[in-house]
């Protein structure tokens, strides 16, 4: 089994940049695809054979202004499994809301 790491990177362009466990990475434009990878990694804990891994997605580097001028929100493992169970669940960013829907939705 793999390491359970999970950071994901939303921009304000309404993409996605999902970093999983330590070898792991790729952008998604399609949240509800994000979202299946994601649950299949919680499931497994790996990524082993898994393809479409984008190396430069694991550098991603951000700054404090890029959080606090709304350029990206971060959110780990906890957070994303906070968010799908609340069902009241909301934020003004339409990429995490899908995220977080298509994990609400099985």
């Amino acid at each position: 089994m793999g390491s359970k790491k999970v950071v994901a990177i939303f921009d304000n362009g309404g993409g996605l940049a999902l970093q999983l466990g330590d070898a792991y990475a790729h952008y998604y434009d399609d949240m509800r695809q994000a979202a299946a990878d994601y649950r299949e990694y919680k499931s497994t804990g790996t990524t082993d054979g898994w393809e479409g891994h984008e190396p430069e997605h694991m550098e991603v580097s951000w700054t404090s202004d890029d959080i606090q001028n709304g350029g990206v929100r971060l959110m780990d493992a906890e957070s994303i499994e906070q968010a799908v169970g609340n069902p009241f669940f909301s934020t003004g960013w339409k990429n995490i809301q899908e995220f977080v829907e298509a994990l609400q939705t099985k």
